[in-house]
């Protein structure tokens, strides 16, 4: 008497390829299992001692998270031995939205760094400051580039000329100038002087000297290039700021 056996003999695998992923905000994650031959299904579980699978497949689709998430993938060979559930991360970053406000003449975002300035569109080249200053009208937005995820501000402005709000209590002069511009004030509370390019990159400061009741100071601009550049006198919880143009 003779029997035959057919004897199969697979492998379990508990080791390939995971591909993790991110939303930035709420929403689905996409995770990813490969690296095995054709035989082999991945299962995807939402625990390690779980029963049932979530889906089975090399793709497998989150639902909406509000948060992080740990699920788990294991790799089931052809005879339906399953190997050891691999955890994997689904995550969900929250950052802050990127805001643009006006104010003075000047446009900031609520971020610091890692960001670029764009108008209609097209960036604006060195302009990656908190601070801009528009000299143009268009839509001006800002990206900001946060833990490997975007966000993004538009802004539409329209130039109608830079409104100072001082009272009477400063004279800039000359303006337009070649040289030099002089900055008076008229009170002695402590204050601070700063000259902005349109990229709101510091170009120029200034030390106020005081006599007779009045606040003296001069930018010296004769080695500045010729163009629109922004004055902001600082004083207490105040800014005022002045539109200057060298020729």
């Amino acid at each position: 008497l003779e029997r035959t056996v057919d004897l199969r003999v697979d492998p379990v695998y508990s080791e390939f390829q995971i591909e993790t992923a991110r939303s930035c905000g709420p929403g689905q994650v996409t995770l990813s299992a490969s690296g095995l031959n054709a035989s082999v299904e991945y299962y995807w579980y939402d625990a390690e001692h779980s029963t049932d699978p979530l889906a089975i497949g090399q793709i497998f689709e989150t639902p909406a998270l509000e948060k992080s998430k740990t699920y788990f993938v294991a790799a089931r060979n052809s005879l339906g031995c399953e190997g050891q559930r691999i955890q994997v991360e689904a995550e969900v970053s929250h950052i802050e939205e990127a805001i643009i406000s006006f104010d003075g003449g000047v446009l900031s975002s609520n971020y610091t760094g890692n960001l670029q300035w764009y108008l209609d569109d097209q960036p604006i080249e060195g302009a990656v400051n908190q601070e801009l200053v528009p000299l143009q009208s268009g839509t001006y937005s800002v990206v900001a580039n946060v833990g490997g995820c975007q966000t993004s501000a538009y802004y539409e402005f329209s130039v109608t000329g830079i409104e100072d709000s001082s009272d009477g209590r400063v004279s800039v002069y000359p303006n337009p100038t070649k040289e030099r511009v002089i900055v008076e004030l008229r009170n002695v509370d402590p204050a601070e002087l700063v000259l902005m390019n349109h990229m709101g990159q510091t170009v120029g400061s200034a030390v106020f000297s005081v006599k007779d009741g009045i606040q003296n100071a001069e930018f010296d601009l004769i080695n500045t290039p010729t163009g629109v550049y922004l004055l902001r006198i600082r004083q207490g919880v105040r800014d005022i700021y002045f539109k200057i143009i060298k020729e």
